[in-house]
């Protein structure tokens, strides 16, 4: 994962909301690829106080994929599924909680619907395992080491998967996690539940049976109405305040989406600031040390790599500006094994 060009597909079920859903988080606009900025309120005040001629925020990228069910996902329908999720860093899930029926004609059940969708996780990647299997399967009777040891690790997925479980909850090894990294396997993405619900129940929580069976399959719920927050985010920045006031809406959905996107993974942000060109947010995954962090901007930051000049934003607000941190013992030198944290304000100091 490159989580300065962090991709998040949507899929869902027809009639789910789904490119609604897209078209809330991203605004108005053509593609069913978009970028989306990072809102941060640290980054914000940093521009502020400095008044460099850029601000650079974090993105994420999010991509609408059309819609398909389990029973169609046979063949080159299975393989045209895969490739299509293939680049993605996870997978939100929208699901239906509004109105009467369902696509199908059914009763609108949201919680049959979020298995559904991951049916369909589960059928593509045993689609995908079973052609690999075809082939692995030829080099492992010519008596090749390594197609054995893949063999076996295959074999354990498609059992796995035809209990109809996800790949996630096999307990792969990391060796056997970096065997099957090159398969896009859908099961082994990280997921995140989007609930959409009426408008009726705008502003409120998900609804509660969803939010508990998704919690005990380990995944975060989100809850908004996609058709209102797709009429909020195509206005203009200037009119969707009072929108929000209208309807009783304390924050979009896009921020809230984005946070728990961020959550899933596990990600955090340090910022760059103090010239005159650009404060800037990187996006770096949590745990991350300095010298890698170095690396986030250039890869001559980490070959190069001295000191990392470093204080908490929390230290900067308080403080108001490097020199007072400095005053006060805020401002540190951090060697490359110092763990950066989420909202460090770092300098880095190299020689290449």
């Amino acid at each position: 994962m490159n989580a300065n060009s962090l991709q998040v597909y949507l899929i869902g079920r027809p009639q789910s909301g789904k490119s609604t859903s897209f078209a809330a988080l991203v605004g108005a606009g053509a593609g069913h690829r978009r970028v989306a900025l990072v809102p941060d309120a640290r980054l914000d005040h940093l521009f502020a106080v400095f008044a460099p001629r850029k601000r650079t925020s974090a993105e994420i990228i999010f991509c609408d994929i059309f819609a398909l069910k389990a029973a169609e996902l046979t063949g080159r329908a299975a393989e045209r599924f895969t490739a299509a999720l293939g680049d993605a860093d996870m997978l939100a899930l929208v699901i239906q909680c509004f109105g009467e029926v369902d696509s199908d004609g059914r009763p609108v059940d949201p919680v049959r619907a979020l298995d559904e969708v991951m049916l369909e996780l589960v059928v593509a990647d045993h689609s995908a395992v079973e052609r690999r299997l075809e082939r692995v399967g030829k080099d492992a009777r010519r008596g090749l080491k390594e197609a054995a040891v893949e063999l076996a690790v295959l074999e354990r997925c498609r059992a796995q998967l035809e209990a109809e479980q996800p790949l996630s909850a096999l307990g792969l090894t990391p060796d056997e996690a970096k065997l099957l990294r090159s398969f896009s396997l859908l099961t082994l993405k990280p997921l995140l539940v989007l609930a959409n619900v009426a408008e009726s129940d705008l502003g409120g929580p998900p609804p509660a049976a969803l939010a508990d069976y998704a919690a005990g399959k380990g995944l975060r719920t989100v809850a908004f109405c996609a058709q209102v927050e797709a009429e909020i985010a195509g206005l203009d920045p200037a009119d969707q305040a009072s929108f929000l006031a209208d309807y009783g809406i304390a924050e979009p959905a896009a921020p809230r989406v984005i946070r728990a996107c961020y959550d899933t993974l596990d990600l955090i942000s340090f910022l760059t600031a103090g010239g005159p060109d650009e404060v800037r947010a990187w996006t770096i995954p949590r745990g991350t040390r300095a010298q890698q962090a170095a690396g986030t901007i250039h890869s001559d930051l980490e070959r190069g790599f001295i000191r990392a000049e470093t204080t908490a934003y929390a230290d900067f607000a308080r403080y108001g500006s490097f020199a007072a941190c400095r005053e006060h013992g805020a401002l540190r030198l951090e060697g490359k094994e110092y763990v950066v944290q989420d909202g460090d304000i770092i300098t880095f100091r190299f020689n290449v």
